[in-house]
């Protein structure tokens, strides 16, 4: 399956399921990027479809919007991420391939901004400079 926007071809594995899970070595980096850590864990992503109405109010693009518009941001759950990036990288991947792949990520967003989520029927970008496109 390819993203549309960005031409990424999502792995097999992923793109076909709507959940991995697994056992790995979780990177936690706190932003600015200056405190990190890392833990064995145990992982389950599931993923959902952008038009679920719950999950999407907890995104950052939705709290962006309604900021944006001046209407109530919820706080954040607690133990939900913050501030943080967790980087689970699979067993096959090197230290130097998690470096190459973080640096072509971090070009793709310098270029084309970062999904961030959905607010009504509209896909959320935000570029570095924080500014948020609706499209």
């Amino acid at each position: 399956m390819k993203d549309k926007k960005l031409e990424i071809e999502l792995d097999q594995c992923v793109q076909e399921r709507k959940e991995i899970f697994g056992v790995t070595s979780a990177l936690v980096v706190e932003y600015p990027g200056t405190r990190s850590g890392s833990r064995l864990c145990n992982y389950k992503l599931t993923f959902y479809e952008p038009d679920q109405k719950e999950k999407k109010k907890e995104t950052r693009g939705y709290r962006e919007m309604r900021r944006s518009r001046g209407k109530f941001v919820p706080p954040i759950a607690h133990g939900a991420l913050r501030d943080e990036l967790i980087i689970l990288a699979g067993a096959e991947m090197s230290a130097s391939d998690v470096v190459h792949t973080l640096r072509n990520f971090a070009d793709q967003i310098e270029e084309h901004g970062l999904w961030i989520g959905k607010y009504r029927d509209d896909y959320i970008v935000e570029t570095t400079d924080r500014a948020l496109t609706v499209g």
